[in-house]
C-alpha cells in the first residue's frame, strides 16, 4: 500500500500497534496522545476516526481482530489510515499474527464499520452485491488452492478503476505472508475462484467502454503465478 513519499515521512514517527489494547511512542518524538483512544501519534495530526472489529465468522482456521485508525493531516488536509490485523487461534485466541498497513486511499466507506467483510470459504456475506470490484475491508479465501485460508485487505478503493487489494497468504505455520504477485500483478480481487483448474479470473475496466478478462495460472510443480490469458469484451 504505498503513501506518497511526503506522507510517509510524517507517518514513519506514528506508531499505531494495538497489541494487549496497548499503544506506546518512540522517545523524543514530538506527539499528540489521545488518551480515551489510547492512540500516539506526531503534532501535525488530528484523530478523525477509529474502529475495532473481532471478525469470527470468516474462517474456520482463525479470528481476525481489526484495529482501525483514521488520521487527518492538518498540513495536507488529507487523510492517513493505519489498519492493524491480529490473526487469533480460534480457541485460546492467542495471536497467531500480526498484519500492520498503511494507506491514504480510503475514502469514508472504508472500514466504517464491522460488516464490511466476506469469506468465500464459510461464505459469510458472500453473496453480497459486488460495487466497482469492492468486496469488502477484508476477505478470506483459498487463494492459492492449498486449504488454507488467505486474507486479502483493501489496498485502494479504485476512484477511477476497479478497487484494490493486498494479498496475503498463510503458511503451514500459520502465519501470513505478503503475495508480491497477487498484490502487484493480479490486485483486482478475482471474480471467479476455480479450485479445479487452479486459476484466477478478474475482470476489470479496459478504457471506457470495454472490460479486460485476466486469467492467472497456479504452476503444479513451481507453485508460480502467471497470467496465461486475457481478452477484452464489449467493443
Amino acid at each position: 500500500m504505498a503513501l506518497h513519499s511526503g506522507y510517509m515521512k510524517r507517518l514513519l514517527p506514528i506508531l499505531a500497534v494495538f497489541i494487549a489494547g496497548c499503544l506506546s511512542g518512540e522517545p523524543g518524538n514530538e506527539a499528540t496522545i489521545d488518551p480515551a483512544a489510547g492512540i500516539i501519534y506526531p503534532a501535525g495530526f488530528s484523530l478523525a476516526g477509529t474502529l475495532q472489529c473481532d471478525q469470527t465468522r470468516l474462517s474456520e482456521q482463525f479470528d481476525v481482530a481489526v484495529n482501525f485508525v483514521r488520521l487527518t493531516d492538518s498540513i495536507e488536509q488529507e487523510d492517513s489510515c493505519l489498519v492493524q490485523l491480529l490473526i487469533r487461534d480460534k480457541t485460546s485466541h492467542a495471536v497467531l499474527d500480526s498484519l500492520t498497513l498503511s494507506s491514504i486511499f480510503y475514502n469514508d466507506d472504508v472500514f466504517a464499520g464491522c460488516d464490511n467483510a466476506r469469506s468465500y470459504t464459510t461464505r459469510h456475506q458472500a453473496d453480497r452485491e459486488i460495487y466497482n470490484g469492492y468486496q469488502g475491508d477484508i476477505i478470506v479465501a483459498d487463494l492459492n488452492f492449498d486449504h488454507l485460508d488467505d486474507i486479502a485487505v483493501i489496498s485502494d478503493v479504485g476512484f477511477t478503476s476497479n478497487a484494490l487489494y493486498h494479498y496475503f497468504v498463510q503458511t503451514t505455520g500459520r502465519k501470513f505472508v505478503a503475495d508480491t504477485y497477487l498484490t502487484d500483478s493480479v490486485a483486482y480481487f478475482p471474480e471467479k475462484i476455480d479450485p479445479l483448474r487452479q486459476q484466477l479470473v478478474t475482470r476489470v475496466p479496459a478504457g471506457v467502454c470495454c472490460l479486460g478478462i485476466h486469467t492467472y495460472q497456479l504452476g503444479n510443480a513451481n507453485r508460480q503465478w502467471q497470467q496465461i490469458a486475457y481478452e477484452t469484451i464489449g467493443q
